[in-house]
């Protein structure tokens, strides 16, 4: 049997919290985001070009970000995205959504690793 590959992939809703958690820290472009997240998950996780802005488009879609053109000296063109009033909101409340879900799974791991647990003490005093 072998072992299975870690899948690094993450949902849609899921990428769209980190991003806001990213911007709740203050204006990056998109690029920086990106790296922000791959630093604070340890590189666990990685955005590519093709994740990254269609997410980031749809956060401003939906009004929960804003961006604007910067143009620094000596570099090149790009747009800075920005979390609003609105986007905090919804952060909180995705924030608030993950907890009480990765608890209730925490609950049934937990109750799985001490079912286990007690299967092999009894199969050893046997």
């Amino acid at each position: 049997m072998g072992f299975m590959k870690r899948d690094k992939s993450i949902n849609r809703g899921n990428a769209m919290t980190m991003i806001l958690a990213v911007l709740c820290d203050g204006p990056r472009h998109g690029y920086d985001i990106a790296r922000e997240v791959e630093r604070r998950s340890g590189k666990f996780i990685t955005f590519n070009d093709g994740t990254l802005y269609p997410i980031l488009h749809a956060l401003e879609q939906e009004g929960l970000i804003d961006s604007v053109w910067d143009e620094p000296p000596g570099e090149r063109k790009r747009r800075v995205y920005s979390i609003n009033a609105r986007g905090r909101e919804e952060y909180a409340r995705q924030v608030e959504e993950w907890r009480q879900f990765s608890k209730a799974v925490n609950d049934v791991l937990s109750l799985q690793l001490e079912s286990a647990s007690h299967r092999r003490l009894r199969h050893e005093r046997l």
